[in-house]
């Protein structure tokens, strides 16, 4: 299993939140009570006059909770 799957998969052990994010930024944290996100998703969405499909809804790093687990180069650096 590679380090950004080992790292996501950490940060979901430790409940992490899910959120919004478009261009690798996050938009919006997803509350508890939406547990797939698309919801949120759709709000931030209609809220920006943007397509759902614009966003992606990803597990966020439970160090560095503004980066998507999967893509925090902080905890998993890009490898040359």
């Amino acid at each position: 299993m590679n380090k950004t799957i080992q790292h996501q998969d950490a940060s979901g052990d430790v409940g992490a939140p899910l959120g919004v994010f478009r261009d690798d930024r996050l938009v919006q944290l997803v509350p508890a009570s939406d547990r797939t996100g698309e919801a949120t998703r759709d709000e931030v969405a209609a809220r920006l006059a943007l397509s759902p499909a614009d966003f992606e809804v990803l597990l966020t790093c439970a160090i560095h909770p503004d980066a998507a687990a999967v893509d925090c180069v902080i905890c998993v650096p890009l490898e040359d």
